[in-house]
């Protein structure tokens, strides 16, 4: 449903918001978060790899100098097409204007994603993390790194604040051992 949404973006020329929906599926994000994120962020921007640096963007951090969390590496599926987007488009102070709200609404017009509200695709993001996880392309060391991408801060592998996000209970249950 998602790459059908971007393919529609991108064919109505709204670059923008397929931009700010790409890195909020491969981040793991709030539109809310992604959509205040300013090019100065983007530490480097090449075809097979982005590096962005959330700063004090992330709900919660706005008292924290630093944490493992505020760097994501960018690889894989749709890392080109973000480049290319972020290249083009040159400077900017925010990824895009349109709020939460407005960006839920966009959602709901659209058949593919009229299910949807803007914090589906970071559901959606962890559950094809737990998906991979849970059939062995991600490792059981790993499990921090999951917590990470969705910017959560624990002192356990997978904290309940980033469980509570999954929507695959099946998933959820192979990598936790529980099924």
């Amino acid at each position: 449903a998602l790459d059908a949404f971007v393919q529609r973006l991108l064919r109505a020329r709204d670059f923008d918001t397929a931009l700010a929906v790409m890195l909020c599926w491969k981040t793991a994000s709030r539109w809310g978060d992604v959509r205040r994120v300013p090019s100065k962020y983007f530490l480097q921007v090449t075809h097979t790899r982005i590096v962005l640096f959330w700063g004090n963007i992330p709900k919660g951090w706005r008292s924290t100098r630093a944490h493992p969390s505020q760097l994501v590496v960018i690889a894989g599926r749709w890392t080109s097409a973000i480049a290319t987007l972020l290249l083009r488009r040159g400077p900017f102070n925010e990824m895009s204007t349109l709020t939460t709200t407005q960006f839920t609404g966009l959602l709901r017009r659209h058949p593919e994603t009229s299910r949807f509200r803007a914090h589906s695709v970071k559901h959606g993001a962890l559950d094809a993390l737990l998906v991979a996880r849970a059939e062995g392309r991600i490792s059981r060391q790993d499990d921090e790194i999951v917590a990470r991408v969705l910017k959560h801060r624990a002192a356990c592998p997978l904290p309940d604040v980033t469980l509570g996000y999954a929507n695959d209970r099946l998933a959820l249950a192979r990598v936790l051992g529980t099924e």
